[in-house]
């Protein structure tokens, strides 16, 4: 499971006045947590459920992705894609379905896809927040190569020798460990 200690880590990257997509699921809501109240900052969303959340914080300008919401509160239909094309980011901060072996970041469906490879175009730094299990394994459709992330951080059940080859492609990897 993504700990608590990769959402720290991972919101620790937020710099005064960056403009920042925030991933959404469980790792979203963690990094709520742990965002910093003293600085300002845009957060842009693509979540119903984390927009809400965000309203208690007085130091970010919110912004929620429009278009159809599905049950989940999550939206990522064709307006939300166009939407967020038009958006640059300083940070995002992404999590998604497998990484193969092929050096392949992929997700579940289509439309998620489409929706992060706009995220990630868009974006200066790219961060990749994916739990260990998933490094090695394939979603169903890919995103973009793993090469376009500036880092990937993951846990101790990640397969060594798939990350010490993202590594040697360019890619910082960070094995997080859950404080004890």
């Amino acid at each position: 499971m993504i700990s608590s200690e990769t959402a720290r880590r991972a919101v620790s990257y937020i710099r005064e006045n960056d403009r920042i997509y925030l991933t959404n699921g469980l790792i979203g809501h963690l990094m709520l947590r742990f965002l910093p109240t003293d600085i300002f900052c845009t957060v842009v969303v693509n979540s119903a459920d984390m927009a809400s959340e965000l309203r208690a914080f007085g130091n970010f300008d919110t912004y929620v992705i429009d278009g159809k919401m599905r049950q989940s509160g999550i939206i990522v239909d064709s307006a939300a894609i166009e939407t967020v094309s038009c958006f640059k980011f300083d940070l995002c901060l992404l999590t998604g379905g497998g990484v193969s072996n092929d050096f392949e970041f992929s997700n579940s469906t289509g439309k998620n896809a489409a929706f992060q490879h706009a995220v990630i175009k868009n974006s200066k730094k790219r961060v990749l927040l994916m739990l260990g299990n998933k490094i090695g394994h394939d979603s169903f459709v890919k995103v973009c190569d793993v090469g376009e992330f500036d880092e990937i951080e993951t846990d101790r059940n990640a397969d060594t020798s798939a990350l010490n080859m993202i590594s040697e492609a360019g890619v910082s990897v960070v094995t997080v460990n859950e404080r004890k």
